[in-house]
Protein backbone atom coordinates (compact mmCIF):
# COMPACT_ATOMS: atom_id res chain seq x y z
CA UNK A 1 0.00 0.00 0.00
CA UNK A 2 1.13 3.70 -0.86
CA UNK A 3 1.16 6.28 1.41
CA UNK A 4 1.01 9.67 -0.43
CA UNK A 5 1.58 13.24 0.70
CA UNK A 6 -2.09 14.14 -0.10
CA UNK A 7 -1.02 17.78 -1.11
CA UNK A 8 2.17 16.84 -3.18
CA UNK A 9 0.47 13.66 -4.08
CA UNK A 10 4.93 12.01 -3.40
CA UNK A 11 5.07 8.63 -1.98
CA UNK A 12 5.76 9.14 1.39
CA UNK A 13 6.68 5.19 2.04
CA UNK A 14 5.30 1.96 1.25
CA UNK A 15 3.58 -0.49 3.43
CA UNK A 16 3.03 -4.25 3.07
CA UNK A 17 -1.16 -4.39 3.51
CA UNK A 18 -3.00 -6.88 5.93
CA UNK A 19 -4.02 -9.94 4.78
CA UNK A 20 -7.54 -11.85 6.65
CA UNK A 21 -5.12 -14.05 8.30
CA UNK A 22 -2.74 -11.06 9.55
CA UNK A 23 -5.45 -8.72 10.79
CA UNK A 24 -6.75 -11.45 12.73
CA UNK A 25 -3.55 -12.56 14.32
CA UNK A 26 -3.30 -8.91 15.66
CA UNK A 27 -6.64 -8.74 17.25
CA UNK A 28 -5.50 -11.94 19.08
CA UNK A 29 -2.59 -10.17 20.13
CA UNK A 30 -4.26 -7.21 21.20
CA UNK A 31 -6.98 -9.29 22.98
CA UNK A 32 -4.27 -10.96 25.11
CA UNK A 33 -2.61 -7.92 25.88
CA UNK A 34 -5.60 -5.90 27.19
CA UNK A 35 -5.53 -8.94 29.73
CA UNK A 36 -2.77 -8.17 30.45
CA UNK A 37 -2.87 -4.35 30.93
CA UNK A 38 -6.35 -5.10 33.00
CA UNK A 39 -4.25 -7.29 35.38
CA UNK A 40 -1.58 -4.35 35.64
CA UNK A 41 -1.73 -2.27 38.69
CA UNK A 42 -3.01 1.08 38.02
CA UNK A 43 -0.19 2.94 39.03
CA UNK A 44 2.16 0.97 36.86
CA UNK A 45 -0.81 1.81 33.62
CA UNK A 46 -0.64 5.53 34.96
CA UNK A 47 3.43 5.33 34.45
CA UNK A 48 3.28 3.45 30.89
CA UNK A 49 0.70 6.52 29.95
CA UNK A 50 3.24 9.05 31.34
CA UNK A 51 6.22 7.39 29.50
CA UNK A 52 3.81 7.74 26.13
CA UNK A 53 2.96 11.37 27.17
CA UNK A 54 6.71 12.43 27.19
CA UNK A 55 7.42 10.90 24.59
CA UNK A 56 5.09 12.95 22.67
CA UNK A 57 6.23 16.25 24.09
CA UNK A 58 10.24 15.03 23.31
CA UNK A 59 9.06 14.33 19.62
CA UNK A 60 6.61 16.74 18.72
CA UNK A 61 8.52 18.25 16.06
CA UNK A 62 9.22 15.02 13.78
CA UNK A 63 5.23 13.99 14.67
CA UNK A 64 4.18 17.03 13.66
CA UNK A 65 6.25 17.23 10.53
CA UNK A 66 4.63 13.63 9.64
CA UNK A 67 1.17 14.62 10.55
CA UNK A 68 1.84 16.86 8.31
CA UNK A 69 3.19 15.09 5.23
CA UNK A 70 0.49 11.81 5.86
CA UNK A 71 -2.64 14.38 6.10
CA UNK A 72 -1.61 17.27 3.75
CA UNK A 73 -2.73 19.67 6.69
CA UNK A 74 -0.34 22.81 7.76
CA UNK A 75 2.36 22.27 9.98
CA UNK A 76 0.22 24.34 12.79
CA UNK A 77 -2.32 22.58 13.13
CA UNK A 78 -0.72 19.08 13.38
CA UNK A 79 0.88 20.73 16.43
CA UNK A 80 -2.32 21.45 17.61
CA UNK A 81 -3.20 18.18 17.18
CA UNK A 82 -0.99 16.75 19.26
CA UNK A 83 -1.17 19.31 22.18
CA UNK A 84 -5.05 18.21 21.83
CA UNK A 85 -3.60 14.76 22.44
CA UNK A 86 -1.30 15.97 25.40
CA UNK A 87 -4.30 17.96 27.13
CA UNK A 88 -6.85 14.82 27.09
CA UNK A 89 -3.71 12.50 28.42
CA UNK A 90 -3.49 14.96 31.50
CA UNK A 91 -6.94 14.55 32.00
CA UNK A 92 -6.57 10.99 32.19
CA UNK A 93 -3.20 11.11 34.22
CA UNK A 94 -4.28 13.43 36.76
CA UNK A 95 -7.94 11.10 37.18
CA UNK A 96 -7.41 7.62 36.40
CA UNK A 97 -6.78 6.59 39.57
CA UNK A 98 -9.35 8.42 41.32
CA UNK A 99 -12.02 7.25 39.47
CA UNK A 100 -10.63 3.91 38.55
CA UNK A 101 -10.00 3.22 41.95
CA UNK A 102 -12.13 0.38 44.18
CA UNK A 103 -14.89 2.22 46.12
CA UNK A 104 -17.05 0.83 48.70
CA UNK A 105 -20.33 2.68 48.41
CA UNK A 106 -21.87 0.71 51.51
CA UNK A 107 -20.27 -0.62 54.17
CA UNK A 108 -23.52 -2.26 56.85
CA UNK A 109 -22.48 -5.01 59.06
CA UNK A 110 -21.05 -7.29 57.16
CA UNK A 111 -22.38 -6.63 53.62
CA UNK A 112 -20.54 -4.92 51.32
CA UNK A 113 -21.93 -3.35 48.56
Amino acid sequence: MKIFNPSTEEVIREIPEDSSESVKQKFLLLKDGQKEWWQTPITERIKCIRNFSYSLEKHNQELAKILTSEMGKPLWQSHNELKGAQYRIKFFLENSEKYLSEEWVNVADSTLS
